[in-house]
């Protein structure tokens, strides 16, 4: 009798440990910062950013949301390809609360971008954004956004 009480003694704080775990402890939140990577390619498939034919700079290239009349710039730079290490792509920071994109080339407009976002309320991570695609002028969808997509101009 007093060996089943000690044993209850023991299991009744094991037991309340192992329900008091943090189960967030490791869910894997996912990012919230995405970065879109893109080349711009005429219809010949020239580079028009990084290649022998290149005609934009990317400092000429302004990367921005809008809001009302609040033009947002986005962070953007230039990473070396990892499928062609002499190729480098366009990385764009698009975690950004508009989901239009646009792409201007000295005060003249580029392209368009609109992102399909989807977004989850989590226990863990709160909320959650992820892009599921990413059209180009409305009109082409530029695939996989895990990918680097190509901007036709």
């Amino acid at each position: 009798m007093i060996i089943k009480k000690i044993r209850l003694f023991l299991i009744i704080p094991i037991l309340l440990s192992l329900s008091s775990c943090d189960e967030c402890k490791d869910s894997g939140c996912v990012s919230t910062d995405i970065d879109g990577k893109f080349r711009i390619r005429n219809t010949e498939g020239d580079d028009l950013l990084f290649g022998e034919k290149k005609i934009y700079e990317l400092d000429s290239l302004d990367i921005y949301t809008m809001s009302g009349s609040v033009k947002t710039r986005l962070s953007r730079t230039f990473a070396v390809s990892s499928v062609d290490s002499t190729d480098s792509v366009l990385v764009v920071d698009l975690s950004v609360p508009d989901k239009t994109i646009y792409i201007d080339h000295e005060k003249k407009a580029l392209t368009t971008l609109t992102l399909g976002l989807t977004y989850d309320e989590t226990q863990c991570c709160g909320r959650t954004v992820a892009i599921r695609s990413i059209v180009q002028d409305n009109t082409t969808d530029l695939g996989d956004p895990a990918d680097v997509m190509i901007i036709r101009k």
